[in-house]
């Protein structure tokens, strides 16, 4: 057989000792592309979200400030069908302005089902409503309907940002996927250091504009109010 240097699935077929036809399926495609559409509540500004992260690195004066549209980074994982607590990939991605989110897998994630995994650092977590197959380019959009994202039936998954547009909660300051009174502490401490984002995102900056202050407030008291959680199975 030639030597095969391009990504790609192969068909490899050799006849074997009895004469008979033998084929063999080669995976050699060395990463795959899983492309997300997704909004967080707090960023969005009505038609889609506020470029903090750049905004962040520009007003502290950085070099490097990135795209004009970078949002923030998020964490995707790929959690097991079975076994919903094991992570089996791993992979971090800046979410852009418009919602896009773009992240790789290694080539051996194809053809398997997996739960998609959203985690963001002042969010809720959101997953996928079911397992999605991976190929070697996969595209799944959050944002499109309520069941898109996986519900216990306890509340709504996500937030009606405008319509036919649903985004992340925004308000799990403390990450332990609850938006409730142990978030608070943290918001309140920033908000009297004054806190500025700097050359990062703060947890506690919930809307994007590099300061945590009153205006960040809002969001987190409705959401503190209504008991919200990540549903996951």
């Amino acid at each position: 057989m030639d030597q095969l240097t391009a990504s790609g699935i192969y068909t490899y077929t050799t006849t074997n000792a009895a004469g008979c036809d033998s084929v063999t399926t080669l995976n050699l495609t060395s990463t795959v592309t899983l492309n997300l559409t997704a909004f967080i509540q707090g960023y969005y500004n009505g038609t889609g979200m506020v470029a903090a992260r750049y905004e962040n690195l520009m007003s502290a004066g950085s070099a490097t400030p990135g795209n004009a549209t970078d949002v923030d980074f998020v964490t995707v994982e790929l959690h097991d069908v079975i076994n919903t607590a094991a992570v089996a990939y791993t992979s971090v991605g800046m979410l852009q302005t418009d919602g896009s989110l773009s992240v790789n897998f290694p080539g051996s994630a194809i053809g398997s089902d997996y739960y998609v995994v959203l985690l963001h650092h002042n969010a809720l977590q959101l997953w996928s409503a079911n397992p999605v197959t991976i190929a070697s380019t996969t595209t799944y959009n959050f944002s499109s309907a309520l069941t898109q994202a996986y519900a216990d039936g306890s509340a709504d998954p996500m937030v009606l940002l405008a319509p036919g547009v649903y985004g992340m909660y925004s308000g799990d300051i403390n990450q332990d996927e609850y938006i409730d009174v142990s978030d608070y502490p943290l918001f309140e401490a920033d908000i009297d250091n004054s806190a500025f984002n700097g050359l990062y995102n703060l947890v506690s900056d919930l809307n994007g504009d590099s300061f945590v202050d009153i205006s960040d407030y809002p969001v987190y008291d409705v959401n503190s109010s209504l008991g919200l959680y990540s549903q996951h199975p």
